[in-house]
């Protein structure tokens, strides 16, 4: 047979050849190309060699390819078939590949992709690869997080059932998911590929394992980060923006170099930037920036003009990311920026979530930003609105923010948050808990929490009291003592051991707030707490400011606790070297605590004439209650105040007419205790005012006044001693010792026509109910009944003779 012969032969037999199917895996589609009848074909599917009806490989009208079969290699081990080594997968491969990538994009199911990759792993490309991971996370983020938690009910019935059964329960019960498998040689195929990855490769991939918040291993990150420098130039203003999420949301730290590269690869494309890339770029800096990472000086400040630019196409979710970014960042916007944001607020406030609520609360506070009433009270009215669907993250920074930006909340939203808390108090953190109870309790003075509210996060902290950072204790411990809170006892003993613990960590001002916070609630600590808290004390004094410092001074003098002569020392120092820093309320703490606990162990003379002429250069900002206690201050330690200081405080008080019992009790005392006669008008006046008082003297401050007016001679109105009286009567049961001793005294030196008899009755019935006195104390009272002609006998003249027993004095 000739040669044209056999052209036409094989021809003929190539025409007439049915279409070669690919069934069961036999074989790979090669292509050929010539036109062909056939409209439909069976071809090989690239689900395990299944056949796939359907797609048209050809038509008598058009040119296609006829395909074309190579055998396909079978691995022993894992019975799957892939393209032997020698073969070249042609254009028929690549063809089934968009196959795949299309089918994997039309799949509606995470369990789909699954399936689908893992049927044809070794025909998988990159790309496959990259677009199966990425349409997992479309489909659902929380999938390996269930995949996680579904593990660990697996794990707990194995563990149950494995007790009463001698095989494997997982096996026959189908507890594990078949995907995962399937799912962990798809990240390993991911894995494999980072050499083949492009810039959008690259940042698609981050962006899914950050989607799925699913940590990348080691040498995977190795490997991304090499490719991410290899290619940080081509990225487009997209895929920097994706990477940079996701190496933030993943936690992954590259170095500065790296960083400083995909910042100026941003910067380089403002001109693509949309609000997506903005708030993106700006949260993963931010996040970095909590870590140790500077941004370029420059970088921020772009972004704050293309925000004022742009600020109009900001969705509310955008807006409240990059106003959290520069609160974050600490970076103060210009007012043209603070105008915008306002303005576009306004118009979207009714659209904000609760997160991006309180990320724009936060931010505003964080930067100290009060915006106008007109957008406070939208924010107000949206957060009362929602605030049940608050978490907890949300309530506690919305709710700090609020009180830090000193908002006016109703008593409606407070409330409203209280019970939120209360009924999600588990899900708070430390954090979070002690945000919303610091704020409560500078909202005090508008509304206290309730009782409820208390327990409930008393209980919160001591299950969870290994989480405590330092700033959560201080926190709690403040809270408590603004609020007038006495957590339980067990409470407060696991707040010291932690405490103990972060001693050495805690800043001064938590350090300060922690000791206040016990004075004012009396909890005396132990000392080996008292140990370690003087000696890091003594280490940081030097960077206390004034109100760090008295309120250390404060909860030394509240627990009646004398410093070591170190820290006294320390304390001293400090003081003289900042007096020109102290103002009114923190120098009357200093003067009252010093007051509380000298006992002469220390010479503190220079400091105190300091603090004296200090005082003197600010009486015009002194209220009465703060002249009071420095007299009383003065009168404690036994100092007589100068006489501009004298002179320049009574013309103050003579000049103003808010007194409180509180005040008139301890001036009256203070000048007596100092031998100092006050201005006659200024006495009268005192005595005007108490008398219009009389009914909130408490038994202390009527014994003080009745005995400081005899101590100064002043024979008090018939009407102020008959007040004075009456209301004794009334809390009889509450006086103790002292007190029954000093009014005892000033009735026995007053005119015996304006004495009750009945008030003498019932002091003498008070004073047999008192069992403990000390001798001047036994001694004063004997006297005074002596000088009432009242005669002492039966329990009461035992218990006075008991206590003078040790005392000298010849008086019987």
């Amino acid at each position: 047979m000739n040669l044209c012969s056999w052209a036409v032969a094989l021809c003929i037999l190539a025409y007439a050849h049915p279409p070669l199917k690919t069934l069961n895996g036999r074989g790979v589609a090669f292509v050929s190309s010539r036109k062909s009848p056939v409209k439909h074909a069976t071809a090989w599917d690239g689900m395990g060699g299944r056949n796939y009806r359907g797609a048209r490989v050809g038509h008598e009208s058009s040119t296609r390819f006829r395909v074309r079969s190579a055998p396909l290699v079978q691995d022993r081990a894992t019975g799957r078939k892939s393209l032997p080594n020698h073969t070249s997968p042609g254009a028929g491969v690549f063809e089934l590949q968009k196959r795949l990538n299309k089918r994997i994009v039309d799949c509606k199911r995470p369990n789909e992709v699954i399936q689908i990759a893992d049927d044809n792993l070794n025909i998988l490309n990159h790309i496959n690869v990259i677009t199966s991971l990425h349409r997992i996370a479309k489909l659902d983020r929380n999938f390996f997080r269930n995949l996680q938690l579904h593990d660990i009910a697996s794990e707990r019935l194995r563990n149950k059932t494995s007790i009463y059964f001698d095989i494997d329960p997982m096996e026959d019960m189908n507890i594990q998911p078949p995907q995962r498998k399937g799912l962990n040689r798809l990240l390993k195929k991911a894995e494999e590929n980072v050499e083949y990855y492009d810039c959008r490769g690259i940042s698609s991939v981050l962006w899914t394992y950050a989607s799925l918040e699913y940590q990348l291993n080691t040498k995977f990150k190795e490997s991304l980060e090499g490719a991410l420098r290899r290619t940080a130039k081509g990225f487009n203003s997209q895929g920097v923006s994706n990477s940079l999420w996701a190496l933030a949301k993943l936690s992954h730290r590259v170095d500065d170099d790296l960083m400083d590269s995909l910042v100026d690869r941003s910067a380089d494309l403002r001109m693509q930037w949309t609000p997506q890339c903005v708030s993106n770029t700006l949260w993963a800096i931010a996040t970095f920036a909590s870590i140790g990472y500077t941004p370029p000086p420059d970088y921020v400040s772009m972004a704050e003009k293309e925000l004022v630019e742009k600020i109009k196409f900001f969705k509310p979710q955008e807006l409240s990311i990059t106003m959290w970014s520069l609160g974050k960042l600490q970076h103060q916007p210009t007012a043209a920026l603070w105008t915008s944001v306002e303005k576009r607020l306004q118009a979207s406030a009714s659209y904000l979530k609760p997160q991006e609520l309180s990320n724009i609360l936060w931010a505003f506070a964080r930067l100290g930003h009060l915006p106008s009433e007109h957008l406070q009270n939208l924010m107000l009215m949206q957060a009362s609105r929602r605030i049940e669907m608050f978490r907890p993250q949300a309530i506690g920074n919305s709710v700090w923010a609020m009180a830090k930006l000193h908002l006016s909340p109703d008593d409606n939203l407070l409330d409203k948050i209280q019970k939120n808390t209360i009924a999600n108090i588990e899900g708070f953190n430390m954090q979070n808990l002690h945000n919303t109870l610091w704020a409560f309790a500078v909202f005090a003075a508008k509304d206290k929490p309730s009782d409820a509210f208390m327990k409930a996060t008393y209980q919160r902290v001591f299950k969870a009291a290994r989480h405590l950072r330092p700033a959560d204790i201080a926190n709690h411990l403040w809270s408590c003592a603004v609020l007038e809170k006495k957590p339980p006892e067990q409470v407060l003993r696991v707040l010291e051991y932690r405490a103990l613990n972060f001693v050495q960590k805690f800043t001064p001002h938590e350090l300060a707030n922690i000791f206040w916070g016990m004075g004012v609630l009396s909890h005396r600590p132990t000392g080996a707490f008292m140990s370690s808290f003087e000696d890091t004390l003594t280490n940081i004094v030097h960077s206390f400011t004034t109100y760090e410092m008295s309120s250390v001074v404060v909860g030394y003098g509240k627990l009646a606790w004398t410093p070591s002569n170190s820290v006294l020392k320390a304390l001293e120092r400090q003081v003289i070297s900042n007096i020109q820093e102290y103002h009114a309320p923190n120098l009357v703490s200093l003067l009252w605590a010093f007051a509380k606990f000298t006992r002469n162990l220390y010479n503190l003379d220079e400091m105190l004439i300091r603090l004296q002429d200090r005082a003197e250069d600010l009486m015009e900002t002194f209220t009465v209650h703060e002249i009071a206690c420095i007299f009383y201050s003065f009168a404690k330690l036994s100092r007589s105040p100068t006489f501009a200081v004298l002179k320049q405080s009574q013309e103050h008080m003579l000049r103003t007419e808010k007194f409180s019992s509180f005040d008139i009790s301890n001036l009256l005392w203070s000048f007596a205790k100092l031998k100092q006669h006050p201005d006659p008008r200024l006495l009268a006046k005192l005595e005007s005012k108490a008398l219009t008082s009389y009914k909130t003297f408490s038994p202390q401050g009527i014994a003080n006044s009745l005995w400081a007016f005899v101590t100064l001679n002043h024979q008090p109105s018939k009407e102020l001693t008959k007040a004075f009286q009456d209301q004794s009567m009334q809390m009889i049961d509450s006086f103790n010792a002292q007190e029954v001793s000093n009014i005892l005294w000033a009735l026995a030196n007053t005119e015996k026509k304006q004495v009750l008899n009945r008030l003498v009755m019932s002091l003498h019935r008070r004073a047999t109910a008192v069992d403990t006195f000390t001798s001047q104390e036994a001694t004063t009272i004997l006297w005074s009944f002596l000088k009432l002609s009242v005669q002492v006998q039966g329990v009461l003249l035992n218990t006075l003779k008991k206590a003078r027993k040790d005392d000298a004095s010849p008086l019987a």
